[in-house]
């Protein structure tokens, strides 16, 4: 059932979705490039850096020690994690609020008026010691990295699928009317897959070169995995000459209510009735979730040509397990009945009570 206006707004459809797509594509592309190429090469030049810091009395780029008192240890629990710090004094009379990295081994020990010594690195104090023990605080920047890692490397797959996306819509999008054609939908979760491994390992591997190789293990079978099923999906749509699909009427025993929508140039396509009403030689929709009121009954001179997936151009309405549509023939007018995978045979049982199913529409052997 060819439709040239729908073909039409199909192609507009995609031409827009494409251009949000490659803009997408490209911000998180350009995004992901400044983390793992700039960014984090610079986080870790600077904690070898500090790692590096040799001691001395004179501020720089050494490590230089200075006493201070303790005034107060604080715990924030206002947040997700709790948050330490420590209120200290110094002998010019300053008194710096320093977070620190967890509770141990200073936090937990120290009490007011305890003397502790904090070492500072270009100006900020980067960790307390107390009792030969040492803690570091926030602004040491030994692992600074790893959260630009993480998200660079989970970025970078994402943005490779919304490129993919945005050029199969733009140039291929013709060989699949589908919403979610496997052309597109199989890459992204290839994607997702591999940005859900890079993400972990990018924060916890200590050295970028740890955190490709890892990456890349996980990488290597999703990929191969994704191209498998591609390869197959192209195969089984060169066998298949239709899209059509088969589904078995089923005659309902009573009223079953179910969220569906009707469309097309008839009276009773109506806007925002989106529960259709099904029972023994019954299908009506309605603006009622219960369908008990408001309805309006599909006329018998309805009749269904075939059954199949969604595509982009039919109306949008969620459906928890997926849906499917059936092609219609009102007279001259084109109907398109779309309802959830597991409700379409009561849809084909209430237009069809008697009779050959018409094609696409497998008879009931039960």
């Amino acid at each position: 059932m060819s439709n040239p206006g729908r073909i039409t707004r199909a192609l507009r459809k995609d031409r827009r979705a494409a251009a949000i797509h490659a803009a997408v594509g490209v911000v998180l592309a350009t995004a992901a490039a400044i983390l793992l190429l700039l960014t984090v090469p610079a986080k870790h030049a600077e904690g070898r850096d500090f790692r590096a810091a040799p001691t001395c009395p004179a501020a720089g780029d050494c490590l230089r020690p200075e006493p201070f008192t303790v005034v107060k240890v604080a715990r924030d629990e206002t947040k997700k994690f709790p948050h330490y710090y420590l209120r200290v004094a110094g002998r010019d009379g300053s008194r710096p609020l320093v977070e620190l990295r967890g509770q141990s081994p200073v936090v937990d020990v120290v009490k007011a008026g305890d003397q502790v010594t904090a070492w500072y690195w270009k100006g900020e104090i980067r960790a307390f010691e107390f009792r030969g023990e040492r803690q570091y605080a926030e602004a040491d920047p030994t692992d600074d990295f790893r959260t630009p890692t993480a998200i660079g490397l989970a970025v970078a797959p994402l943005s490779l699928a919304f490129l993919w996306t945005a050029y199969w819509l733009a140039r291929r999008s013709a060989k699949s009317p589908r919403r979610a054609p496997w052309q597109t939908s199989v890459p992204c979760i290839a994607a997702f897959g591999i940005a859900a491994a890079g993400a972990p390992f990018g924060y916890y591997q200590d050295t970028m070169a740890g955190a490709l190789r890892w990456t890349g293990y996980v990488a290597v079978p999703i990929v191969t995995v994704a191209a498998a099923v591609m390869v197959w999906n192209a195969l089984r749509d060169r066998r298949k000459e239709t899209d059509t699909v088969e589904v078995v009427p089923r005659m309902p025993t009573r009223e079953e209510v179910f969220g569906g929508v009707i469309t097309g140039d008839v009276s009773y396509s109506k806007e925002g009735f989106h529960t259709l009403v099904a029972g023994p030689g019954l299908l009506a929709t309605t603006v009622d979730p219960t369908g008990r009121i408001l309805r309006t009954t599909v006329p018998g001179t309805l009749v269904v040509e075939r059954v199949r997936p969604v595509y982009r151009t039919d109306p949008s309405i969620y459906m928890e397990n997926g849906a499917l549509v059936a092609e219609c023939r009102d007279g001259d007018k084109q109907v398109l009945i779309l309802a959830a995978t597991e409700h379409m045979g009561w849809v084909l049982g209430a237009l069809l009570p008697d009779g050959q199913p018409p094609v696409g529409v497998a008879r009931d052997q039960g």
